[in-house]
């Protein structure tokens, strides 16, 4: 934050013309100056009423400002700006001081300033004494050569500036001392003030804030840049950080299916073997059948039947139950299936067992003959023979498990439902068409196409294009021009200057009796002219579209308007001969100037306004309500309202006040007797 400390008297202060009493800090100048200037300033107000530059006052004590400086300079040390608005009360009667005396005095002030501290440093003269104050409550102290020397302070204290290196403001072309005691600031010309100083302010520290505006923004941009990298690498951090936990979830899913398909392949496996080894034990089952196993056993079992049928038949027993026992012990632990190696090798057993039991036998002995006892012997032998059979073709049975090949399972990815449903699963996908006409209008699959454009669409479109009115912009240049930039006249700008010399040719020829034909041009030329407005030839101008004139304006002879910016002139405005009003401006800068570049600035005149003969207004100059303009003065810088200016550079020779309006009124009157 830049410290702007305000050393100066009870102007700065902020003193009351009406009561004496102090404004508030919204009113005073500097307080107005802090809020203009924002946040990057802090301004001091160090006023003190009475306050002089050099003087010791006999009538108020600790008012010599050349004792207070120092102090004022320690106490608010770091300081940025120096502000020093001094001079009025040194002009005071008593202390008999000339403009020059003052601003020798002020000299020394400044050279003070500049060896305690190197801020930078404004002049401000202050204020032009009010013409009436000798006969104001201040008239003690405040005589008519008081005010003439208000008028001579300002040039003295520039060439204080100058020869110090400082910036000056002149406050006389700013504000004026009220009616009431014709010294102090009315709350509206402190506002003035405070505007006037912000804009010198800133000037000062223009190259300083356009540097630091500059750095803040690149440090606004280095922030914003950072926040982005930050949410890209948070971003792609969050991105990478979804794509692993996706991948790992799809290899995850992978391995298990994967193992799922492996426990499949295995149980299949595993499944076909079994399939494949009842497959083999049925076909030897049915391989021993054929070659009459079965058939030897049950004739072997006759014989033994005839020779001695208990014995045999517990014998035989005897074997098949180790049999039984033997083909059990082959089973697999599940006992579910037989081995390969298993069952062939209880097949073998079984052969074995019965080679034996049939190589054993004794040769049949002849049936007995007929009779009761003797048939029914036979009929139980013969029962029992057969049940022996059974019995052993029960043992076959047992070997192998009671089992039968398993038909192929329903579920297998080779099965008949299997390919049945897979088939379906395929045809019976969805196919995606695309939908009729109906179906588009309705929103079904495939609407939003665009529609059909129909040969009267394409016809009625044509007539509407053919019936648009297309609108061409103004140059470039003349909005460049217009908006106070660097332009330069093109060919537009040049058609418009053209149009505006015929217009002036006819103008100028034309007599005072061609009043109508006057007026008819003077509307087709200017932007705006008002009632009774009478402008006399010779008349030049620019373009004389960018110049509006109020109610009862009156030129005299030789005005010349170059009007590259807006003229604005009020009501009631008059006019001596050869009035320049020039608003172009040319570049400092030869090589810029060299290249027909120039620029324009708005020139304003208010009401009730006279301007004497052979004044010169420069471009961006604003003159006031109420103001006259002396002969051959120069306007440089802004007229306020209500004064009367002269000179070369113009400046405010003194107020209009109640006392021209009394002095004028009275000899209209003698003229109307």
């Amino acid at each position: 934050m830049r410290r702007i400390v305000c050393f100066g008297d009870s102007n700065t202060y902020g003193c009351s013309p009406i009561d004496g009493s102090r404004y508030g800090e919204d009113i005073r100048w500097t307080g107005v100056l802090n809020s203009l200037l924002g946040e990057k300033f802090e301004v001091v107000n160090e006023g003190k009423n009475a306050r002089t530059i050099a003087f010791d006052d006999p009538y108020t004590e600790g008012c010599n400002g050349m004792n207070d400086i120092v102090d004022c300079l320690d106490h608010n040390d770091p300081i940025d700006l120096f502000i020093i608005m001094l001079g009025t009360n040194d002009l005071k009667v008593y202390f008999e001081a000339t403009p020059q005396m003052i601003a020798a005095n002020l000299l020394k002030m400044c050279e003070v300033v500049r060896e305690k501290t190197d801020a930078k440093l404004l002049l401000v003269s202050p204020m032009l004494l009010g013409d009436q104050i000798e006969f104001s409550p201040l008239r003690l102290e405040f005589g008519r050569e008081q005010v003439d020397y208000s008028f001579e302070l300002a040039p003295e204290i520039e060439k204080v500036a100058e020869k110090v290196g400082a910036d000056f403001i002149d406050l006389a072309v700013v504000a004026m001392s009220s009616d009431v005691d014709c010294l102090h600031l009315m709350p509206e010309e402190h506002a003035k003030v405070a505007q006037a100083m912000r804009d010198k302010v800133l000037l000062m520290f223009k190259e300083e804030l356009e540097q630091e505006a500059k750095e803040e923004e690149e440090e606004r941009r280095r922030q914003e840049e950072e926040e982005r990298k930050r949410a890209e690498e948070e971003a792609a951090k969050q991105e990478e950080e979804r794509r692993r936990a996706e991948e790992e979830a799809a290899k995850k899913e992978e391995e298990e299916r994967l193992e799922a398909e492996k426990r499949q392949a295995e149980s299949h496996a595993k499944e076909s073997e079994s399939l494949q080894n009842q497959e083999d034990a049925l076909l030897h089952v049915q391989q021993l059948e054929a070659s009459g196993f079965q058939t030897a056993s049950a004739e072997q079992i006759e014989q033994w039947q005839s020779e001695d049928s208990d014995q045999q038949s517990d014998a035989l027993l005897g074997q098949i139950k180790e049999i039984e026992r033997q083909a059990k012990a082959i089973l697999d632990e599940d006992g579910d299936t037989l081995q390969s190696d298993g069952l062939l090798g209880a097949v073998g057993e079984i052969e074995h067992q019965a080679d034996s039991i049939l190589d054993g036998g004794a040769e049949s002995p002849q049936p007995a003959a007929p009779g009761d006892d003797a048939v029914e012997k036979e009929q139980s032998e013969e029962k029992e023979s057969k049940d022996d059979g059974i019995q052993f073709q029960e043992l076959v049975g047992k070997v192998f498990g009671g089992q039968k090949p398993k038909a192929e399972s329903s579920d297998s990815p080779l099965g008949e439902s299997s390919l049945a449903s897979g088939t379906d699963s395929v045809l019976n996908q969805p196919v995606f068409t695309l939908g009729n006409e109906a179906a588009l209008n309705d929103g079904a699959p495939g609407a939003g196409l665009a529609p059909e454009v129909s040969a009267a669409d394409l016809s009625e479109a044509d007539d509407e294009i053919k019936n648009v009115t297309v609108i061409v912009p103004d140059s470039v240049e003349k909005e460049r021009m217009i908006s106070g930039k660097l332009y330069r006249c093109d060919s537009e700008l040049r058609a418009e200057m053209a149009r505006a010399k015929k217009l002036l040719d006819s103008y100028n020829r034309t007599t005072s009796a061609e009043v109508n034909e006057r007026n008819s041009i003077l509307m087709s030329l200017f932007w705006y002219a008002g009632q009774d407005a009478q402008v006399e030839p010779p008349f030049r101008c620019e373009y004389g579209s960018n110049i509006s004139v109020g109610d009862r304006f009156n030129a005299e002879f030789d005005c010349i308007m170059l009007d590259s910016a807006r003229i604005k002139i009020g009501n009631d405005v008059f006019f001596g001969p050869k009035v320049n009003i020039f608003t172009a401006g040319y570049p400092i800068y030869a090589p810029v100037r060299n290249e027909r570049l120039k620029y324009s600035k708005e020139v304003t005149i208010g009401d009730d306004v006279w301007i004497g003969g052979n004044v010169t207004i420069n471009p961006g100059v604003h003159i006031g309500n109420n103001v006259v303009i002396e002969t051959g003065s120069v306007v440089t810088e802004d007229i306020p309202d209500g004064v009367v200016a002269a000179g070369n550079p113009c400046r405010i020779i003194r107020k209009i006040s109640d006392a021209d309006k009394e002095e004028w009124e009275s000899k209209k009157a003698e003229r109307d007797e």
